[in-house]
């Protein structure tokens, strides 16, 4: 089985990945849409709520101990709550990954498909001049800046 992935599609996957690693789940319900699984009239506070609650936990283990297989299958009955649409494209990728993280792991058992995959997706938002990548960059970085600016404040005045 073969498809393309467009690049306004890839770059809105990379995108997805970014925002699940920095625990930004409303910009992931945004990036559902985006990728076509969720309809644009979906309820995003909502579903933000639901995607934080199933993926809050795995994201707190850290991106090297993130499993693609445990993040799909939490996702299931979110999934059937907020009506979410599989396009034939992205079952093309999910079954890619979940077959390649299940060979990788009968080789090494610690194996993560997206711990494996973040430094070239950095590498990729770092060098890319795609827009879209371009303004995820500059918001994650604004999100990261004004995170250590409040956490220096908060210290300061203690």
């Amino acid at each position: 089985m073969m498809g393309e992935f467009r690049q306004e599609l890839r770059d809105g996957f990379i995108e997805a990945c970014l925002h699940l690693v920095n625990r930004d789940f409303d910009g992931l319900a945004k990036d559902f849409v985006t990728l076509g699984l969720l309809p644009a009239t979906a309820q995003k506070d909502e579903v933000t709520k639901a995607l934080t609650g199933v993926f809050e936990s795995a994201v707190n283990k850290g991106v090297q101990n993130i499993s693609f297989g445990d993040l799909s299958g939490n996702l299931g009955q979110t999934m059937y709550k907020f009506k979410f649409q599989i396009p034939s494209y992205f079952s093309l990728v999910i079954r890619s990954l979940a077959v390649l993280e299940g060979i990788a792991i009968s080789f090494n058992p610690n194996y993560k498909v997206l711990s494996s995959s973040y430094p070239w997706i950095a590498r990729k938002v770092l060098t890319d001049n795609s827009p879209n990548l371009r303004s995820t960059l500059y918001t994650l970085l604004y999100k990261v800046c004004f995170c250590l600016l409040s956490s220096l404040f908060r210290h300061s005045e203690l």
